[in-house]
């Protein structure tokens, strides 16, 4: 272009560029942008451009630089010590791998995409020669190296601006009986007298210190420069410092700031030289389809959860857990055991047992008291099983119940898993958790609680219990027990395992007068305790029954996330499903219920087999994901009983076709 003109337009703006007034601007802007990918870069498929660390964050950088001082150059921002030789030598060697990066993607998608998507992460990993190993793919690799430079980038980005801020003001605030750090502004920073090389001796009273001063919300310039280059420092001799030891469990125990203490390690890599198990776990990505965040950053927010439980103006995200925190006495177990749950992923084997095995070594390594070690070691053990338990087997069994309990062994261990559960799961994506998986998880934890505190009473004691309670919530409606014994006698001493109190008594209302009815009953309600609708269906047995059923929920759109399937003694179908709407939206309840009352009842009425549904395609993200598919079948304690287990990924379709092949 013509360079006159663009002097011309670079003197104009120079003349009306107010700096301070850029500086805020685009820092809104940036915090605007931030705000868009909830803060977090360290998702699976990455915008390179846009999210937290990515190559925005760059040219904010040199903007800002350019507002700052005239022919800026990021070569200048070294000879002007506003960065380091070695930070200056990273930050070219980042900038350009991230340019790199994005001028393949948009060569290899053919198109504008800044997303790392899965669809183009093999493509890339394969251009750039990387190398797979024994236990990563070559797409693995390639994402560790983006991951580093986002961290990178994240925590150049928060040095440089804080440095070029033009209102950036000099006075500091001096912290009692501190030699070595003040208050500058609203961040802890090094002090000026400070004359020493290296801060390692002092980094965790360096975190205490930020800990126990509530107008302080994150570390100077400086003093982050200063964290990044005493990571070389923690060796095993720092490692087995007594006094190190104590003030790092000293940060965890504290009652304010723990997960943003804990995210200015991360990002100065200070958690992975103190913890080198973490260290091998950062930047490292997760094929399972739940988690959408690498596995550190998902540590972070199972970390960041579990504070939220703490926080009195959030009780209403979750009333029981934030009592039950509240009076839990050692806060840190809950950290711990969060930090470890899911360090040995990617190594091969049981995460769950090697991560148990690493707990061993940090708890021996930091003196724990013998019962926090077997707690922290416990609950990272069993981490997946309180999920597990609740989304797979019927809750109000209580022959599962005991099991579950007796796995538990005391309140202490069930109420620790609980916390960690909840804290976890809406820890792996904002699409996994669910108001069906909080009353699941709540219900498996209400009842074992009540099973611990009846000191283990046996499952025929609960039944006579549940019986009783059902009698009162008939009674209630008038409805007395001459008027439903003959349905309970037919129905089965079993029936009283499958289905809860509430349940009992809702079905008996409803069939007390219709012991044998010569057509399909059929009824639909909210469920009681969270999102979702329940159907009842009854009627004479027959071999179809359950595959119809399923079809008939695919085609209007409803995922079945629970049934309980029982056939009375009077050879009757007794049959409970919880529904998701697939596709929410806005409709009337009332019609629906009607709809699926009177269609339903059709279709079970029909003699023609059930109608043909395609399985859906997999979903973009499944299909870059090798899934063995497994099934199993084993003999429960009933001899005649059999179960199986399918695990596969799921799709629109499924059980329909799964009930195909029973049929």
């Amino acid at each position: 272009g013509n360079k006159t003109l663009f002097k011309e337009l670079n003197k104009i703006i120079r003349d009306t560029l107010i700096p301070h007034q850029f500086y805020e601007g685009k820092l809104k802007e940036q915090d605007r942008r931030h705000q868009k990918y909830n803060q977090s870069a360290y998702q699976l498929e990455p915008n390179i451009k846009e999210s937290p660390g990515g190559l925005r964050d760059l040219q904010m950088i040199q903007w800002i630089g350019k507002s700052h001082f005239t022919g800026f150059t990021l070569e200048k921002l070294n000879q002007k010590k506003y960065l380091d030789t070695q930070n200056y030598e990273q930050l070219i060697k980042t900038d350009q791998f991230i340019k790199n990066l994005r001028i393949l993607l948009h060569i290899i998608a053919n198109q504008n995409e800044d997303r790392l998507l899965f669809d183009y992460q093999n493509q890339l990993s394969q251009f750039l020669k990387y190398k797979k190993t024994p236990h990563k793919k070559k797409s693995e690799l390639l994402m560790r190296d983006v991951y580093q430079a986002i961290n990178f980038t994240t925590y150049i980005n928060e040095v440089l601006l804080k440095k070029l801020n033009p209102k950036r003001s000099s006075a500091i605030n001096v912290i009692k009986n501190n030699k070595y750090l003040v208050i500058q502004e609203n961040f802890l920073e090094i002090s000026p007298s400070f004359k020493k090389k290296s801060i390692a001796p002092y980094i965790f009273d360096i975190f205490i210190t930020f800990q126990n001063h509530i107008s302080i919300n994150s570390l100077g310039p400086k003093l982050l420069v200063m964290m990044q280059n005493a990571v070389k420092e923690i060796n095993p001799a720092f490692r087995k410092d007594k006094k190190n030891q104590e003030k790092f469990l000293s940060i965890l125990k504290s009652n304010d700031k723990v997960n943003r203490t804990l995210r200015i390690m991360n990002k100065c890599n200070l958690i992975g030289a103190y913890i080198p198990a973490f260290g091998k776990i950062v930047s490292q990505m997760q094929h399972d389809l739940f988690h959408i965040y690498t596995v550190d950053e998902h540590i972070l927010n199972v970390i960041r959860n579990l504070r939220r439980f703490a926080k009195e103006e959030l009780k209403h995200e979750f009333p029981d857990c934030y009592d039950l925190f509240k009076n839990y006495q050692k806060k840190y177990i809950l950290y711990l055991a969060a930090l470890f749950h899911d360090i040995a992923k990617g190594r091969g084997g049981d995460h769950s047992e090697l991560g148990a095995k690493d707990v061993d070594n940090f708890a021996k390594l930091n003196h724990l008291p013998i019962e926090d070690h077997k707690l922290i070691n416990w609950l990272v053990k069993s981490h997946l099983l309180m999920s597990h338990t609740a989304q797979k087997f019927d809750l109000s069994d209580p022959l599962i119940i005991e099991e579950f309990a007796n796995k538990m062994q005391n309140k202490e261990n069930l109420i620790s898993l609980y916390l960690l559960t909840v804290a976890d799961i809406r820890a792996t994506s904002p699409h996994v958790w669910n108001q069906w998986k909080a009353t699941l998880l709540k219900n498996l934890f209400n009842y074992t609680l009540n099973y611990l505190d009846q000191d283990k009473l046996s499952s025929k004691d609960l039944i006579s219990k549940r019986k009783e309670k059902a009698a009162m919530f008939l009674k209630n409606y008038n409805i007395e027990n001459h008027h439903y014994k003959a349905l309970w006698k037919n129905f089965g001493e079993n029936y009283f395992y499958r289905y809860t109190e509430e349940e009992i008594a809702w079905q008996t209302r409803l069939l007390f007068s219709h012991l044998a009815p010569t057509k399909p009953i059929i009824r639909v309600r909210h469920r009681p305790n969270g999102e979702g609708i329940e159907v009842l269906i009854y009627q004479k047995n027959s071999r179809y029954i359950f595959n119809k059923i399923c079809h008939f929920f695919d085609e209007i759109g409803y995922n079945i996330v629970a049934a309980k399937i029982f056939t009375t003694q009077h050879d009757f179908a007794l049959n409970l499903f919880d529904l998701l709407d697939a596709n929410p939206k806005s409709i009337s309840y009332e019609g629906l219920f009607k709809y699926i009352e009177n269609e339903l009842t059709k279709r079970l009425k029909e003699n023609t087999e059930s109608r043909f549904i395609k399985l859906s395609e997999k979903s973009r993200q499944a299909t870059h994901h090798s899934f063995d598919t497994k099934i199993s079948i084993s003999q429960t304690e009933q001899s005649f009983v059999y179960q199986l287990d399918v695990i596969t990924d799921d799709r629109n379709g499924l059980l329909s076709l799964i009930s195909d092949q029973l049929t």
